[in-house]
This record gives C-alpha cells, sequence and structure tokens, in this order.
C-alpha cells in the first residue's frame, strides 16, 4: 500500500514539475514576444521532420517499431524534441538538457559515436505519466 502511495505522489509531483517547467519557460521569454499558439509535435510529426532533414542533405531514415498506441503529450513531445536535436545538431550539442528532459519523465538518454561513422541517439521514455 505505502509503495502504491509513494508511487502515485511521484507521479503527481512529476507532472507538476513538467507544468511548472511549461510556465516558467513562458514567462522567461520576452515580454512583447508573442506566445506561439500552434499545438507542440507530436510524434504524428516525425515524417515531416525528418523530410525536412532529408531536403537538408543528411542521410536520414526513419522506422517505427509496433503499432501507434496513445501517449501522453509530454511523452510525445519529449521524443520529438529528441529526434529533433539530435538531426538538427547532430546530436553532439543539447545533449544535457535532452537527457534532463529525458530524466524528468522518468526516462533515459544515451548518445555517442556510432562504429563506422555517425552518431547515435537512444531515448527511452515512459509511455504513461
Amino acid at each position: 500500500m505505502a509503495v502504491r502511495t509513494v508511487g502515485g505522489i511521484e507521479d503527481i509531483a512529476r507532472q507538476g514539475l513538467i507544468e511548472l517547467n511549461r510556465i516558467v519557460g513562458a514567462l522567461r521569454r520576452d515580454e512583447h514576444e508573442q506566445l506561439d499558439r500552434r499545438p507542440q509535435p507530436r510524434l504524428d510529426d516525425l515524417p515531416d521532420l525528418v523530410d525536412g532533414a532529408r531536403s537538408a542533405g543528411l542521410p536520414v531514415r526513419l522506422e517505427i517499431a509496433g503499432p501507434p498506441r496513445s501517449l501522453p503529450a509530454t511523452v510525445e513531445l519529449a521524443a520529438y524534441r529528441v529526434v529533433q536535436e539530435s538531426l538538427t545538431n547532430g546530436g553532439t550539442r543539447g545533449l544535457q538538457g535532452l537527457t534532463e528532459r529525458a530524466q524528468l519523465l522518468g526516462g533515459t538518454l544515451q548518445a555517442g559515436p556510432r562504429p563506422g561513422g555517425g552518431f547515435s541517439v537512444r531515448a527511452w521514455l515512459p509511455a504513461s505519466q
């Protein structure tokens, strides 16, 4: 019973931190800057992101394994940002922020050079929040 209760509290605290992070990010923006009202990117937007990278000359391949499933928006956004940062910065800059984003959700991130060249970024994010 106590383990279940602590787990529930942990989940609530994690969600609170995520929301607080969003609020702080919004408050840090220049007061004259309009808040972006577009929806946050989701996993369904990955093909467009990959196509853009491919059009810029990057040798990118997108593989999707398993059936689609419903995920919390925070998990979808984090996964999208991992792919986006990996493509735009070659996986070598911004790794600290991506690692922190994954850890905030209870996940992990590993990155490093691939044998034979290139760079690999692997993120594990929990499917439930």
